[in-house]
């Protein structure tokens, strides 16, 4: 089970170091330089927050300073990596939902707290970005209380050797009304 204790304990990666070919993991400095890279463009005095569409939005195991409805548009949910460990295995692979380009994807927004800010950050980044599946952007997203902000959201990687185009991509209607 994914919880924040195993991931401050270490047993996060130990289980994918045990699951997945070596190759194809992220060690600590390089998953700390992507967050690096990534941090250098955050926009100026804004707070952190991180955009939810699956997991993550029902088990963020993050410290929140507060949490919003939100709408990320040009990103759609979608098919499209190919998952070989958790619900599936090298010989008999599955699907994961990732953000591809299109579309609309309702989800969640959390704000980190700026006093655990990089703490938080290593948290999420070790989660999402331990096999370099995503690629993290700012993106533009619409929160439920009206507001506009940047977001991180973590969004597929095309150039990932398990990047799979999906042709059934799960998409949410365009709709103009308010949340």
């Amino acid at each position: 089970m994914l919880t924040r204790e195993n991931m401050l304990n270490g047993t996060f990666v130990r289980v994918h170091e045990a699951l997945l070919p070596a190759n194809m993991l992220w060690d600590a400095e390089k998953i700390r330089a992507s967050m690096n890279s990534t941090l250098e463009e955050r926009p100026t005095g804004a707070p952190v927050w991180i955009f939810a569409y699956g997991s993550l939005m029902w088990n963020p195991v993050l410290a929140i300073e507060e949490m919003q409805r939100a709408r990320l548009k040009g990103w759609q949910r979608s098919f499209c990596i190919r998952l070989i460990s958790g619900r599936a295995t090298p010989d008999v692979p599955g699907r994961m939902l990732s953000l591809d380009e299109g579309g609309i994807t309702e989800g969640i927004a959390f704000r980190l707290p700026e006093s655990t800010l990089i703490n938080e950050l290593e948290i999420v980044w070790t989660r999402e970005m331990i096999t370099g599946l995503y690629r993290p952007v700012w993106a533009d997203v619409s929160l439920g209380n009206g507001k506009e902000i940047q977001a991180l959201a973590f969004v597929s990687d095309r150039l990932h050797p398990h990047y799979e185009q999906d042709n059934l991509t799960a998409t949410v209607s365009d709709s103009s009304e308010p949340y």
